[in-house]
């Protein structure tokens, strides 16, 4: 993509078709009308929103499970944030209609967690797990998959915890 406009185009006519794609905020400012970054991003989110159908209010980047861990019911996994900036993926099949995932603090006390449709779309909003509150409940279909992202509160912290998924408030 050579122009802003022709970032819009290209969204425009991905619309009917799986897609994945990654705009280089310096190509499309560079050629955007008045050269204004903030305005460009903007309009070019919009534009996105508008012609995929938005994932998530304002991030359409949130969506992108690179090598889920599949999660078993009642069983506690490892998590692990290796870097900054880093973000953690996980799958899990709804047994009930209500599941609560539920996190044990590591070296990590403090994360966004944010549970996720198989397409995509956001279910709820994302949720701060830190100090007291080490759990939240989604209302889900039973026997549909739903994938979690896991990321630490600041960027710039890495570290450990632990996550599960059940029926109850009650932790496995």
């Amino acid at each position: 993509m050579n122009t802003f406009n022709e970032a819009i185009d290209t969204a425009k006519a991905a619309r009917s078709s799986t897609s994945y794609m990654e705009v280089n905020n310096a190509i499309a400012t560079a050629n955007a009308p008045g050269g204004d970054i903030d305005s460009a991003y903007l309009d070019l989110i919009q534009a996105l929103n508008a012609f995929y159908g938005a994932k998530q209010s304002g991030d359409l980047r949130s969506f992108n499970p690179v090598n889920p861990t599949t999660l078993t019911e009642n069983t506690w996994t490892n998590g692990n944030i290796p870097s900054s900036s880093g973000v953690q993926w996980f799958k899990f099949t709804a047994t009930a209609n209500t599941q609560y995932i539920h996190i044990s603090f590591g070296t990590l006390n403090d994360l966004y967690v944010q549970v996720y449709n198989s397409s995509g779309v956001a279910v709820g909003s994302q949720t701060n797990i830190y100090g007291d509150t080490t759990y939240v409940s989604r209302a889900v279909t039973v026997g549909q998959t739903y994938y979690i992202r896991v990321q630490p509160y600041s960027y710039t912290t890495s570290g450990t915890y632990k996550i599960a998924f059940n029926a109850s408030e009650t932790a496995p």
